[in-house]
This record gives C-alpha cells, structure tokens and sequence, in this order.
C-alpha cells in the first residue's frame, strides 16, 4: 500500500500542505517561502478585496485559490508596470473581524471524540513518512528529532487537506503515544527507522494505531 509522504524539511512539506507553511522542529533554519502575484476574484478576509494584487504562496494558488475561482494569476508585463513603493501587499485587517467570527462558530461544532476517531480512521494513512539527514552517511541518528508534536502536526495538515470534516478534527500530542517506548527518547525519534503509534481521544473507546517511517534524506535533495 502505498505511503503519504510527509517530509521533514519544510520546502518540502509545502507542497502537501496546499501552501500553507509550518516549520516542523529539526533544523533551526527556515527555508524561504516562495510566493507568486495574484488578483482576487472575491474578497477574502485577512487577505484584501477583489480586484486586490496580493501575493501568496504557489501552493495555494495551485492547489485551491485558482481552481476554486478565489484568485487568478497576474501577467508578467503588468506586474512590471507596478512601481516599488505600491508592491502588492496582503491586508491582514480586512475583514479580520468577520473572520474570526466564523473561528469561533467552527470551534462550536468540533466532532465528538469517538466521531474524531471514526473520521482519522478513514482517511489517515497507514503509515507518515518523514525524511532527515543522518550524522554521517552510515549512521541511523538522524540531525535534530521528530516528537509527537511533530507528528500531531503532520495529522493535522493531512486532516485540513480532506475538507470541512478534516479541519475540525482536533489532533495534539497529548492524543498520541508510541507503542514501543524502548524505541524512542521519551516523546523523540532520533534515529531512521519504523516507529508505531497509538492516537486515543479522551472519551473514545476505540483507537487508531499508524506508523511513522524515517528515512535518510537524500544529500542532494
């Protein structure tokens, strides 16, 4: 069967995440978000009105701005006629309030415990697959380490991927639990290998158990 992927660096877990960045701990240095120049086709609040240049993340655009008709990209020699001092910027306080206001009304209607697990079940994969560079070639430590906190994170992006009922499923570290803790440092992976997991939601009878898979990160990558 086979695997979602789930890099560690974080250039490469963009992509999975629909363009959304989040820095997963490892390596203190954070590689740099690309971004690309579009027009809103709507308003979007924290983002500007239609008509608006902002730029975002290619991801985004990619994968759920431009097919869903948000936003549609920008040409070149417009972009070129742009002076400096006026270059496209998101305005984070448009609409800020209406926004969190929908926050709060999604917050009352999370799932139930035993429906967050009926949920994960269904469309979590058997396995999350993580990528890092090892001490040296012929070593299995890895640089850094994958906590729980990590991995939580990695359920969370793969749960906001698969729509409404995937973003309301709520996923900490306090749910997960490896089930073989002579494998690991306390709540760390610090070396290449097959790690298994438990995630338990207080309230549940049933649990979901899952693999994490590290592997070595290929030096040219």
């Amino acid at each position: 069967m086979a695997l979602f992927s789930i890099p560690k660096c974080p250039s490469c877990i963009r992509p999975l995440a629909g363009g959304a960045f989040q820095q997963i701990r490892g390596k203190k240095k954070v590689a740099k978000v690309t971004t690309v120049t579009v027009r809103l086709l709507k308003d979007v609040a924290k983002f500007g009105k239609a008509g608006s240049l902002i730029p975002i993340t290619r991801g985004r655009m990619r994968a759920l701005w431009y097919p869903q008709k948000v936003a549609d990209y920008v040409h070149y020699s417009e972009l070129k006629r742009i002076p400096r001092s006026e270059a496209p910027q998101r305005d984070f306080f448009f609409m800020a309030e209406k926004s969190e206001k929908k926050r709060s009304k999604a917050d009352v209607t999370l799932f139930s415990p035993t429906q967050s697990i009926q949920i994960l079940e269904s469309f979590l994969p058997p396995a999350l697959q993580f990528s890092s560079a090892t001490i040296s070639p012929t070593d299995s430590a890895i640089h850094g380490s994958i906590s729980i906190g990590d991995i939580a994170a990695a359920i969370r992006m793969v749960a906001s991927a698969n729509g409404s009922k995937g973003s309301r499923v709520v996923v900490g570290p306090e749910n997960i639990e490896f089930l073989d803790q002579a494998m690991v440092e306390g709540d760390k992976i610090k070396a290449i290998g097959e790690y298994e997991f438990e995630i338990k939601m207080k309230g549940a009878i049933d649990s979901i158990r899952r693999k994490v898979i590290v592997m070595r990160q290929d030096p040219q990558a």
